[in-house]
Protein backbone atom coordinates (compact mmCIF):
# COMPACT_ATOMS: atom_id res chain seq x y z
CA UNK A 1 0.00 0.00 0.00
CA UNK A 2 2.89 2.37 0.76
CA UNK A 3 4.17 1.84 -2.81
CA UNK A 4 0.70 2.47 -4.22
CA UNK A 5 0.39 5.79 -2.37
CA UNK A 6 3.89 6.89 -3.40
CA UNK A 7 5.43 10.25 -2.66
CA UNK A 8 7.79 8.79 -0.06
CA UNK A 9 4.84 8.03 2.23
CA UNK A 10 5.50 5.45 4.94
CA UNK A 11 3.08 4.19 7.55
CA UNK A 12 4.22 4.85 11.11
CA UNK A 13 6.64 7.64 10.21
CA UNK A 14 6.25 10.68 12.49
CA UNK A 15 6.14 13.96 10.52
CA UNK A 16 7.79 17.05 11.98
CA UNK A 17 4.39 18.76 12.36
CA UNK A 18 2.82 15.82 14.22
CA UNK A 19 2.57 17.80 17.49
CA UNK A 20 1.28 21.08 16.05
CA UNK A 21 -2.26 20.56 17.40
CA UNK A 22 -1.21 19.79 20.98
CA UNK A 23 -2.34 22.53 23.35
CA UNK A 24 0.26 24.33 25.46
CA UNK A 25 -0.21 25.89 28.92
CA UNK A 26 -1.41 29.17 27.38
CA UNK A 27 -4.34 27.31 25.76
CA UNK A 28 -2.84 27.79 22.31
CA UNK A 29 -1.78 25.02 19.92
CA UNK A 30 1.96 24.45 19.71
CA UNK A 31 1.96 25.19 16.01
CA UNK A 32 4.29 23.89 13.34
CA UNK A 33 7.45 25.69 14.44
CA UNK A 34 7.36 24.34 18.02
CA UNK A 35 6.29 20.94 16.71
CA UNK A 36 9.47 20.83 14.60
CA UNK A 37 11.53 21.88 17.63
CA UNK A 38 9.97 19.09 19.72
CA UNK A 39 10.50 16.59 16.88
CA UNK A 40 14.21 17.49 16.79
CA UNK A 41 14.43 17.07 20.58
CA UNK A 42 12.86 13.61 20.36
CA UNK A 43 15.31 12.68 17.63
CA UNK A 44 18.22 13.95 19.74
CA UNK A 45 17.05 11.77 22.65
CA UNK A 46 16.95 8.74 20.36
CA UNK A 47 13.18 8.16 20.21
CA UNK A 48 13.10 8.95 16.47
CA UNK A 49 15.60 8.24 13.74
CA UNK A 50 16.57 10.76 11.06
CA UNK A 51 13.56 9.78 8.91
CA UNK A 52 11.05 10.06 11.76
CA UNK A 53 10.59 6.36 12.43
CA UNK A 54 10.14 5.36 16.07
CA UNK A 55 13.13 3.54 17.57
CA UNK A 56 13.35 0.74 20.12
CA UNK A 57 13.99 3.35 22.83
CA UNK A 58 10.34 4.43 22.69
CA UNK A 59 8.71 1.89 25.01
CA UNK A 60 5.37 3.37 26.13
CA UNK A 61 4.13 0.02 27.45
CA UNK A 62 6.97 -0.16 29.95
CA UNK A 63 5.42 0.95 33.25
CA UNK A 64 8.61 2.78 34.22
CA UNK A 65 9.01 4.54 30.89
CA UNK A 66 9.46 8.31 31.08
CA UNK A 67 9.75 10.47 28.01
CA UNK A 68 12.69 12.88 28.13
CA UNK A 69 11.64 16.19 26.59
CA UNK A 70 12.73 19.82 27.05
CA UNK A 71 11.29 21.66 30.07
CA UNK A 72 8.89 23.63 27.87
CA UNK A 73 7.09 20.42 26.90
CA UNK A 74 7.19 18.40 30.14
CA UNK A 75 3.59 19.25 31.01
CA UNK A 76 2.57 17.61 27.72
CA UNK A 77 4.43 14.33 28.34
CA UNK A 78 1.32 12.11 28.34
CA UNK A 79 -0.14 13.82 25.26
CA UNK A 80 3.18 13.47 23.41
CA UNK A 81 3.40 9.78 24.33
CA UNK A 82 -0.16 9.16 23.14
CA UNK A 83 0.54 11.07 19.91
CA UNK A 84 3.69 9.04 19.24
CA UNK A 85 1.84 5.84 20.10
CA UNK A 86 -0.68 6.62 17.36
CA UNK A 87 2.15 6.17 14.82
CA UNK A 88 2.99 2.68 16.04
CA UNK A 89 1.75 0.92 12.93
CA UNK A 90 1.80 -2.53 14.51
CA UNK A 91 -0.72 -1.22 17.03
CA UNK A 92 -3.26 -0.20 14.38
CA UNK A 93 -3.49 -3.32 12.23
CA UNK A 94 -3.65 -5.94 14.95
CA UNK A 95 -1.97 -9.31 14.74
CA UNK A 96 -4.58 -11.82 15.89
CA UNK A 97 -1.76 -13.79 17.49
CA UNK A 98 -1.41 -10.92 19.96
CA UNK A 99 -4.98 -11.36 21.14
CA UNK A 100 -5.80 -13.16 24.37
CA UNK A 101 -8.91 -14.26 26.21
CA UNK A 102 -9.83 -12.26 29.31
CA UNK A 103 -10.81 -14.46 32.23
CA UNK A 104 -13.41 -13.44 34.79
CA UNK A 105 -12.67 -14.54 38.34
CA UNK A 106 -16.09 -15.40 39.75
CA UNK A 107 -14.67 -15.43 43.29
CA UNK A 108 -14.67 -11.63 43.12
CA UNK A 109 -18.40 -11.78 43.84
CA UNK A 110 -17.50 -13.05 47.33
CA UNK A 111 -15.58 -9.85 48.05
CA UNK A 112 -17.91 -7.82 50.34
CA UNK A 113 -16.27 -4.56 49.22
CA UNK A 114 -17.15 -5.30 45.60
CA UNK A 115 -20.74 -6.00 46.61
CA UNK A 116 -20.94 -2.82 48.71
CA UNK A 117 -19.52 -0.71 45.85
CA UNK A 118 -21.83 -2.32 43.33
CA UNK A 119 -24.87 -1.70 45.50
CA UNK A 120 -23.95 2.01 45.43
CA UNK A 121 -23.08 2.53 41.76
CA UNK A 122 -25.29 0.02 39.91
CA UNK A 123 -28.36 2.22 40.38
CA UNK A 124 -29.61 3.54 37.05
CA UNK A 125 -30.71 7.16 36.73
CA UNK A 126 -32.38 9.51 34.31
CA UNK A 127 -31.58 13.13 33.67
CA UNK A 128 -33.59 16.30 33.26
CA UNK A 129 -32.36 19.72 32.23
CA UNK A 130 -33.88 22.60 34.15
CA UNK A 131 -33.61 25.99 32.51
CA UNK A 132 -35.62 29.10 31.86
CA UNK A 133 -37.20 28.86 28.40
CA UNK A 134 -36.79 32.56 27.73
CA UNK A 135 -33.09 32.26 28.59
CA UNK A 136 -32.75 29.48 25.99
CA UNK A 137 -34.68 31.49 23.40
CA UNK A 138 -32.45 34.53 23.93
CA UNK A 139 -29.21 32.54 23.80
CA UNK A 140 -30.20 30.41 20.78
CA UNK A 141 -31.53 33.48 18.90
CA UNK A 142 -28.24 35.28 19.50
CA UNK A 143 -26.28 32.31 18.19
CA UNK A 144 -28.43 32.02 15.06
CA UNK A 145 -28.07 35.71 14.31
CA UNK A 146 -24.29 35.44 14.52
CA UNK A 147 -23.73 32.04 12.91
CA UNK A 148 -21.74 31.84 9.63
CA UNK A 149 -23.62 32.69 6.46
CA UNK A 150 -25.27 29.62 4.95
CA UNK A 151 -24.40 29.96 1.28
CA UNK A 152 -26.65 28.71 -1.52
CA UNK A 153 -25.82 25.44 -3.24
CA UNK A 154 -23.56 26.31 -6.20
CA UNK A 155 -21.88 24.62 -9.12
CA UNK A 156 -18.44 25.84 -10.20
CA UNK A 157 -17.95 25.65 -13.95
CA UNK A 158 -14.66 26.21 -15.71
CA UNK A 159 -13.04 25.44 -19.09
CA UNK A 160 -9.55 24.00 -19.39
CA UNK A 161 -7.71 22.91 -22.52
CA UNK A 162 -6.42 19.35 -22.35
CA UNK A 163 -3.02 18.15 -23.52
CA UNK A 164 -1.82 14.66 -24.36
CA UNK A 165 1.90 13.97 -23.90
CA UNK A 166 4.16 10.96 -23.42
CA UNK A 167 3.63 11.37 -19.69
CA UNK A 168 -0.13 11.07 -20.06
CA UNK A 169 -3.18 13.29 -20.32
CA UNK A 170 -3.15 16.60 -18.39
CA UNK A 171 -4.27 20.20 -18.48
CA UNK A 172 -2.55 22.73 -20.72
CA UNK A 173 -4.12 26.11 -20.00
CA UNK A 174 -7.19 27.72 -18.51
CA UNK A 175 -9.56 28.82 -21.29
CA UNK A 176 -11.93 30.70 -18.99
CA UNK A 177 -11.97 31.47 -15.27
CA UNK A 178 -14.33 29.40 -13.13
CA UNK A 179 -17.87 30.67 -12.70
CA UNK A 180 -20.32 29.85 -9.95
CA UNK A 181 -23.99 29.17 -10.63
CA UNK A 182 -26.65 28.85 -7.97
CA UNK A 183 -28.64 25.63 -7.97
CA UNK A 184 -32.23 25.40 -6.84
CA UNK A 185 -32.17 22.09 -4.99
CA UNK A 186 -35.73 22.04 -3.61
CA UNK A 187 -39.04 22.67 -5.33
CA UNK A 188 -40.81 22.00 -2.02
CA UNK A 189 -39.09 23.15 1.17
CA UNK A 190 -38.73 20.59 4.00
CA UNK A 191 -40.48 20.98 7.38
CA UNK A 192 -37.88 23.14 9.13
CA UNK A 193 -39.56 23.18 12.55
CA UNK A 194 -40.41 19.46 12.49
CA UNK A 195 -36.85 18.43 11.64
CA UNK A 196 -35.38 20.75 14.30
CA UNK A 197 -37.84 19.33 16.81
CA UNK A 198 -36.54 15.82 16.09
CA UNK A 199 -32.93 16.95 16.51
CA UNK A 200 -33.27 19.18 19.58
CA UNK A 201 -36.37 17.79 21.42
CA UNK A 202 -37.67 21.35 21.93
CA UNK A 203 -41.32 22.32 21.51
CA UNK A 204 -42.58 23.77 18.24
CA UNK A 205 -43.51 27.05 19.94
CA UNK A 206 -39.99 27.49 21.32
CA UNK A 207 -38.39 26.69 17.96
CA UNK A 208 -40.76 29.02 16.07
CA UNK A 209 -39.82 31.88 18.39
CA UNK A 210 -36.09 31.23 17.91
CA UNK A 211 -36.42 31.03 14.10
CA UNK A 212 -38.52 34.19 13.87
CA UNK A 213 -35.99 36.06 15.99
CA UNK A 214 -33.04 35.20 13.75
CA UNK A 215 -34.47 36.87 10.60
CA UNK A 216 -32.47 34.58 8.28
CA UNK A 217 -35.11 32.50 6.55
CA UNK A 218 -33.91 33.62 3.10
CA UNK A 219 -30.84 31.44 3.67
CA UNK A 220 -33.15 28.49 4.43
CA UNK A 221 -34.87 28.96 1.07
CA UNK A 222 -31.53 29.07 -0.78
CA UNK A 223 -29.98 26.05 1.01
CA UNK A 224 -32.50 24.18 3.18
CA UNK A 225 -30.25 21.32 4.28
CA UNK A 226 -27.31 23.57 5.06
CA UNK A 227 -29.51 25.93 7.08
CA UNK A 228 -31.11 23.07 9.06
CA UNK A 229 -27.72 21.55 9.89
CA UNK A 230 -26.18 24.83 11.07
CA UNK A 231 -29.31 25.91 12.97
CA UNK A 232 -29.58 22.60 14.82
CA UNK A 233 -25.89 22.87 15.72
CA UNK A 234 -26.30 26.37 17.17
CA UNK A 235 -29.39 25.45 19.19
CA UNK A 236 -27.60 22.40 20.61
CA UNK A 237 -24.65 24.62 21.53
CA UNK A 238 -27.04 26.87 23.44
CA UNK A 239 -28.52 23.86 25.23
CA UNK A 240 -25.02 22.63 26.11
CA UNK A 241 -24.17 25.96 27.72
CA UNK A 242 -27.34 25.88 29.81
CA UNK A 243 -26.58 22.27 30.73
CA UNK A 244 -23.74 23.46 32.98
CA UNK A 245 -26.16 24.76 35.62
CA UNK A 246 -29.33 22.91 34.72
CA UNK A 247 -28.56 19.16 34.60
CA UNK A 248 -30.16 17.02 37.32
CA UNK A 249 -30.25 13.24 37.79
CA UNK A 250 -32.72 11.16 39.72
CA UNK A 251 -32.76 7.46 40.57
CA UNK A 252 -34.92 5.07 38.56
CA UNK A 253 -36.77 2.99 41.10
CA UNK A 254 -35.89 -0.70 40.92
CA UNK A 255 -33.54 -0.37 37.91
CA UNK A 256 -29.94 -1.51 38.42
CA UNK A 257 -27.08 -2.94 36.38
CA UNK A 258 -26.78 -6.64 37.23
CA UNK A 259 -23.50 -7.93 38.65
CA UNK A 260 -23.81 -10.97 36.35
CA UNK A 261 -22.96 -8.74 33.37
CA UNK A 262 -19.30 -8.84 34.45
CA UNK A 263 -19.17 -12.48 33.38
CA UNK A 264 -19.20 -11.68 29.65
CA UNK A 265 -18.76 -14.64 27.29
CA UNK A 266 -15.71 -14.74 24.98
CA UNK A 267 -14.20 -11.48 26.20
CA UNK A 268 -10.85 -10.76 24.48
CA UNK A 269 -8.20 -8.04 24.41
CA UNK A 270 -4.91 -7.27 22.68
CA UNK A 271 -1.82 -7.79 24.80
CA UNK A 272 -0.08 -4.63 23.58
CA UNK A 273 -2.87 -2.41 24.94
CA UNK A 274 -3.56 -4.30 28.15
CA UNK A 275 -2.13 -4.57 31.66
CA UNK A 276 -1.80 -8.10 33.03
CA UNK A 277 -2.92 -8.28 36.65
CA UNK A 278 0.01 -9.61 38.69
CA UNK A 279 -1.46 -9.76 42.18
CA UNK A 280 -5.23 -9.37 42.17
CA UNK A 281 -5.79 -10.68 45.69
CA UNK A 282 -6.18 -9.00 49.07
CA UNK A 283 -5.64 -11.84 51.50
CA UNK A 284 -8.45 -14.28 50.77
CA UNK A 285 -10.39 -11.74 48.72
CA UNK A 286 -10.15 -11.23 44.97
CA UNK A 287 -9.23 -7.59 44.34
CA UNK A 288 -10.29 -7.15 40.68
CA UNK A 289 -12.61 -9.08 38.32
CA UNK A 290 -10.38 -9.81 35.31
CA UNK A 291 -6.84 -11.04 34.66
CA UNK A 292 -6.24 -8.37 31.98
CA UNK A 293 -7.22 -4.69 32.03
CA UNK A 294 -7.56 -2.86 28.74
CA UNK A 295 -5.74 0.50 28.85
CA UNK A 296 -6.41 3.30 26.37
CA UNK A 297 -3.64 5.63 27.56
CA UNK A 298 -0.43 5.87 29.54
CA UNK A 299 -2.18 7.22 32.63
CA UNK A 300 -4.59 4.26 32.60
CA UNK A 301 -1.71 1.75 32.44
CA UNK A 302 0.08 3.47 35.34
CA UNK A 303 -3.16 3.49 37.33
CA UNK A 304 -3.74 -0.24 36.83
CA UNK A 305 -0.18 -1.01 37.92
CA UNK A 306 -0.43 1.19 41.03
CA UNK A 307 -3.78 -0.27 42.18
CA UNK A 308 -2.84 -3.90 41.55
CA UNK A 309 -1.96 -5.46 44.92
CA UNK A 310 -1.89 -2.18 46.89
CA UNK A 311 -2.61 -2.87 50.58
CA UNK A 312 -5.09 -0.03 51.00
CA UNK A 313 -7.06 -0.90 47.84
CA UNK A 314 -9.75 -3.41 48.73
CA UNK A 315 -11.27 -3.55 45.25
CA UNK A 316 -10.72 -1.90 41.88
CA UNK A 317 -11.76 -2.34 38.28
CA UNK A 318 -11.82 -0.56 34.96
CA UNK A 319 -15.56 -0.19 34.51
CA UNK A 320 -16.84 -2.35 31.62
CA UNK A 321 -18.03 -0.64 28.44
CA UNK A 322 -21.62 -1.64 29.13
CA UNK A 323 -21.61 0.43 32.33
CA UNK A 324 -22.85 3.74 30.95
CA UNK A 325 -24.55 6.89 32.17
CA UNK A 326 -27.10 8.44 29.84
CA UNK A 327 -26.30 12.07 29.00
CA UNK A 328 -27.64 14.63 26.51
CA UNK A 329 -24.43 14.24 24.46
CA UNK A 330 -24.35 10.43 24.34
CA UNK A 331 -23.64 7.58 26.72
CA UNK A 332 -20.75 8.09 29.14
CA UNK A 333 -18.55 5.24 30.43
CA UNK A 334 -16.46 6.33 33.48
CA UNK A 335 -13.00 4.80 33.88
CA UNK A 336 -12.32 3.41 37.36
CA UNK A 337 -14.19 2.12 40.41
CA UNK A 338 -12.11 1.80 43.58
CA UNK A 339 -12.77 0.84 47.20
CA UNK A 340 -10.15 2.39 49.45
CA UNK A 341 -9.39 1.52 53.07
CA UNK A 342 -8.74 4.66 55.12
CA UNK A 343 -10.33 5.47 58.49
CA UNK A 344 -13.40 4.01 56.84
CA UNK A 345 -14.24 2.45 53.49
CA UNK A 346 -14.21 5.07 50.71
CA UNK A 347 -15.98 4.41 47.41
CA UNK A 348 -14.35 6.19 44.47
CA UNK A 349 -15.20 6.68 40.81
CA UNK A 350 -12.38 8.23 38.83
CA UNK A 351 -12.13 9.56 35.27
CA UNK A 352 -8.48 9.63 34.17
CA UNK A 353 -7.51 12.50 31.86
CA UNK A 354 -4.24 14.10 30.84
CA UNK A 355 -5.26 17.55 32.11
CA UNK A 356 -7.59 19.34 34.53
CA UNK A 357 -7.82 22.30 32.17
CA UNK A 358 -11.25 22.08 30.55
CA UNK A 359 -10.07 24.35 27.73
CA UNK A 360 -7.67 21.61 26.63
CA UNK A 361 -10.39 18.96 26.46
CA UNK A 362 -13.14 18.52 23.90
CA UNK A 363 -16.50 20.14 24.72
CA UNK A 364 -18.19 16.73 24.66
CA UNK A 365 -15.68 15.37 27.22
CA UNK A 366 -16.38 18.28 29.56
CA UNK A 367 -20.14 17.85 29.29
CA UNK A 368 -19.91 14.13 30.01
CA UNK A 369 -17.75 14.82 33.06
CA UNK A 370 -20.33 17.36 34.22
CA UNK A 371 -23.06 14.75 33.83
CA UNK A 372 -20.93 12.20 35.69
CA UNK A 373 -20.69 14.59 38.62
CA UNK A 374 -24.46 15.12 38.64
CA UNK A 375 -25.18 11.37 38.30
CA UNK A 376 -22.98 10.28 41.19
CA UNK A 377 -24.20 13.19 43.31
CA UNK A 378 -27.66 11.62 43.05
CA UNK A 379 -26.22 8.39 44.52
CA UNK A 380 -25.01 8.01 48.11
CA UNK A 381 -21.44 8.49 49.32
CA UNK A 382 -19.75 7.96 45.95
CA UNK A 383 -16.74 10.23 45.38
CA UNK A 384 -16.46 11.10 41.66
CA UNK A 385 -13.54 13.17 40.33
CA UNK A 386 -11.24 13.67 37.37
CA UNK A 387 -7.67 12.47 38.01
CA UNK A 388 -4.53 13.22 36.01
CA UNK A 389 -2.08 11.23 38.16
CA UNK A 390 -2.12 7.96 40.08
CA UNK A 391 -1.94 9.95 43.33
CA UNK A 392 -5.13 11.79 42.38
CA UNK A 393 -6.91 8.51 41.61
CA UNK A 394 -6.67 7.46 45.27
CA UNK A 395 -6.85 10.97 46.76
CA UNK A 396 -9.72 11.55 49.19
CA UNK A 397 -8.85 15.09 50.31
Amino acid sequence: MEKDIGGGFKFGRVPTIAFAALTASNNEALGQEKSRHLWQALKAEGYLDVKGDLTAKFKPDDLYFELQVPNDYQALENEIIDRLRSFMFAGRIKDVRGRTAVTYNKRVELNPDFKALWDKISQKTRFAIHFDTQQLVNLASHKLKNMPVVKPVTLTIGHTQGKLTNAGFGSDRQISTPKERYVSSHEVLPDLVGILQERTYLTRDTLLTIIRNCNRLEEFKANPQGFITETAKQIKNALDELLVDGIRYEKLGGEHYKMELFNEPELETYLDRSYQVLHGNQGSQVQTPYDYIECDSQIERKTAHALDGADNVKFFCKLPRWFTITTPVGDYNPDWAVVLEADQKIYLIRETKTTHDSNKRRVEENLKILCGEAHFKALDNVDYRVATTVAEVVSIS
